[in-house]
C-alpha cells in the first residue's frame, strides 16, 4: 500500500467520521477547506424530487431514445453484478425469515431485475439525475472553512454568484454530498425523543 493509498483511506475515514457525527464533510481544493453540510429534511425531500424529475427529462431527450435499446456499459453491468454478489453474500449470514433477511431478498430482486432490464439509455439517465441532485445540493450545503453558507439560496444574486464559482470546487464537492447522502440514506441513528409535555 502506498503513502497516498493510505491518504486516501485516512481522509475516508475522516470524512465518514465527521458525516456520522453530523458535521459537515469537508474537502479541499487548491489549498481552500470546502465543506459539505448535512440536509434538512426539506432540502433532502426536494433534492430527490429534483433528481427524479431530471431523470424523467432525460429519458424523454431524444438522444436517449437513440440508445434505449442498447445495453448498459460494462462498468455499470460489473457494478451491478458486483452489488448483486455483496447482497448474496450479507444474505448468507442473515437470520431465515428475519426482518433484515426479506429486505435483502427485496433488495437482491430489484438489483437482478436491473442487471436484465437496465439500458444505456437508463445509465446516462441516472447520471444527468445525479448531477442535477448533486449540484442542487451543493448549492445549498456548501459551507466555506469557518463552517459558513456559501450561498445564500434567497439572494437575487444566487444564480449569477454559482454560475461564476469554480466548477472545480462544483465537481468535488460531488464526493462530500454522496457520502452525505450515504450516511442519511443508510446509517441508522439514535435521536433523542422528543421531550414530552407536562
Amino acid at each position: 500500500m502506498t503513502a497516498d493509498t493510505l491518504d486516501e483511506l485516512e481522509q475516508e475515514a475522516d470524512a465518514l467520521t465527521s458525516a456520522l457525527a453530523g458535521e459537515p464533510v469537508w474537502f479541499t481544493v487548491d489549498g481552500t477547506r470546502w465543506g459539505i453540510r448535512h440536509p434538512s429534511t426539506e432540502e433532502y425531500d426536494d433534492a430527490i424530487n429534483i433528481q427524479n424529475i431530471a431523470r424523467r427529462r432525460a429519458l424523454a431527450a431524444p438522444e436517449a431514445q437513440d440508445v434505449r435499446g442498447l445495453p448498459c456499459s460494462p462498468d455499470e453491468r460489473d457494478m451491478f453484478e458486483t452489488l448483486l454478489r455483496a447482497t448474496q453474500e450479507r444474505l448468507k449470514g442473515v437470520p431465515h425469515g428475519s426482518l433484515e433477511q426479506r429486505n435483502l431478498l427485496a433488495r437482491l430482486a430489484r438489483l437482478q431485475k436491473m442487471v436484465a432490464e437496465r439500458t444505456l439509455a437508463d445509465e446516462l439517465a441516472d447520471e444527468r439525475a445525479l448531477v442535477a441532485r448533486d449540484r442542487y445540493l451543493t448549492l445549498r450545503l456548501l459551507v466555506d472553512a469557518a463552517g459558513a453558507q456559501v450561498f445564500d439560496v434567497y439572494d437575487p444574486a444566487v444564480k449569477r454568484a454559482w454560475e461564476k464559482f469554480s466548477m472545480k470546487v462544483k465537481n468535488a464537492a460531488r464526493s462530500a454530498v454522496w457520502l452525505v447522502m450515504q450516511v442519511i440514506e443508510n446509517i441508522p441513528f439514535a435521536s433523542e425523543p422528543p421531550a414530552k409535555s407536562s
